[in-house]
């Protein structure tokens, strides 16, 4: 089954019920596929593209799916127990009533995301969905877990951002404008072209996080930025620093 998966790129097969549990399917071509109640339990579904399949009610628990392909897919009761979902796209996706327990959604696009009360995911990324599809204007994340998210665009003005962990996310093009981030966690965050027009940050932790073509941010703050580990890509040498990399910007 695995052979003929991989050989033939047919759009629209039809899958339901069968089982593909460990089975690599790394990379594999299954758009539009019928795949309800699968068994692809633990199966590598690494960069498999799986946009606009259906998958009621499928056995995911397990699987590898990073950087996979999701856009449209109906997972409505579907099982994604402790399913590792990182740098994936969801664009567009219906999680109705399924389980994401567990689930990795480090770095995912969850712009779009379909998602109600009765989906079942871990509080973090349920604030994370909140923010990214309805903005965070004037809310309170203080002390929040919003590390290694894909926050990209989303607006911030006015937010209470103290010590909130943001380590790990990415952040360019978000409007920071008056956002209160004392404390905050920003090592190795993305912050390019992110505005901070009068955003407060005092005591916040800024190594290796990456700035550049920032709103906001004077030449004085900029010089003490650095003096903190902060990275600036617009700078000439910076690049040079010591600094280890931070992995590379979802896109």
């Amino acid at each position: 089954m695995v052979q003929e998966l991989r050989s033939q790129n047919i759009p629209g097969r039809q899958l339901k019920h069968v089982e593909l549990k460990f089975c690599d399917l790394k990379n594999i071509f299954l758009e539009k596929a019928y795949l309800g109640e699968a068994n692809l339990s633990f199966a590598n579904l690494e960069g498999t593209n799986l946009s606009r399949a259906n998958l009621y009610n499928a056995n995911l628990e397990g699987a590898n799916l990073s950087r996979a392909n999701l856009i449209r897919t109906y997972l409505f009761d579907a099982n994604l127990n402790g399913v590792n979902l990182s740098g994936s796209n969801l664009d567009g996706i219906d999680l109705f009533r399924a389980n994401l327990n567990d689930a990795n959604l480090s770095g995912t696009n969850l712009r779009n995301t379909e998602i109600s009360d009765k989906t079942k995911l871990a509080n973090k990324w349920r604030v994370i969905w909140e923010i990214v599809n309805q903005n965070a204007n004037d809310k309170d994340l203080s002390r929040e877990d919003l590390s290694n998210a894909d926050l990209r665009y989303v607006y911030f003005v006015e937010a209470r951002l103290v010590r909130a962990k943001l380590n790990g996310s990415h952040l360019n093009y978000a409007n920071l404008t008056k956002a209160n981030l004392i404390g905050a966690d920003l090592s190795n965050t993305k912050l390019l072209n992110a505005d901070f027009t009068d955003a407060d940050l005092s005591a916040a932790i800024v190594e290796n996080a990456r700035f550049g073509d920032n709103e906001g941010i004077s030449e004085i703050m900029k010089r003490d930025l650095k003096s903190r580990g902060a990275i600036f890509e617009d700078s000439p040498g910076d690049l040079s620093k010591v600094y280890s990399p931070s992995p590379t910007p979802v896109k």
